[in-house]
């Protein structure tokens, strides 16, 4: 038991001694001052900024190239279709109403 108590004496002055101000100032320095106060505020505001920009500027500009893409896309497949799909799919075709069956052909008015 000796050895035991002699251990954890040792290691508790050393603990006490490691927690103490003068040991301690450097890293509360370090982090709380050098990193909390000035890279990591200085960081934040850039954080800021690079969100009113993104949320403002490219993130409205990508949906109105996104939609002017699909529309493109969307008119050269209805342009297309025929030459595409060679008459395997022109009976679902609104373009070639004569191919579309009755029960179909009401769909596509309804949808019209």
């Amino acid at each position: 038991p000796d050895v035991a108590v002699s251990n954890f004496a040792r290691s508790c002055a050393w603990l006490i001694n490691m927690v103490r101000a003068e040991n301690l100032w450097p890293y509360y320095k370090t982090f709380a001052h050098d990193i909390l106060c000035g890279s990591m505020l200085r960081s934040m505001s850039l954080l800021v900024i690079y969100t009113i920009v993104v949320s403002h500027v490219l993130v409205p500009l990508i949906t109105i190239l996104a939609d002017v893409d699909l529309r493109k896309w969307q008119q050269y497949k209805e342009d297309n279709h025929n030459e595409h799909f060679s008459g395997n799919g022109a009976e679902y075709s609104d373009l070639e109403y004569e191919k579309v069956p009755s029960s179909q052909a009401r769909r596509v008015e309804a949808i019209r």
